[in-house]
């Protein structure tokens, strides 16, 4: 959203940032970066994340995620915290070499 100033000469531009909390991740060959990822039950929040490497995907089933991250490429993702618990993500693209160590944590403390 862009708001601008009336009668002014120059126009004020204020970026509204989104609701809830972003929390970055990149992906990359062989691993996600952070690979555990904290919210608090109830929190708005959001994954953006980044491909910076090949081609991955980002699969929580016990929260039912799954997108597909392309090098170059940001995917936006609403964390659900409407329940506590550790959720274990992985990648659900065939990688390479490393693609079992693509994995990592959700943590939803209550």
């Amino acid at each position: 959203m862009l708001l601008l100033a009336a009668c002014t000469t120059a126009p004020i531009v204020e970026q509204v940032a989104p609701q809830g909390r972003i929390i970055p991740v990149t992906a990359e060959l062989w691993k996600f970066t952070p690979n555990v990822i904290q919210a608090k039950q109830g929190e708005e929040a959001v994954l953006q994340i980044t491909g910076v490497s090949g081609t991955h995907g980002f699969s929580v089933p016990d929260l039912g995620i799954n997108a597909t991250i392309i090098q170059g490429q940001t995917v936006s993702v609403t964390l659900p915290t409407d329940r506590p618990g550790t959720f274990d993500f992985r990648c659900s693209v065939p990688c390479g070499a490393g693609h079992k160590d693509m994995t990592g944590q959700i943590i939803v403390a209550p």
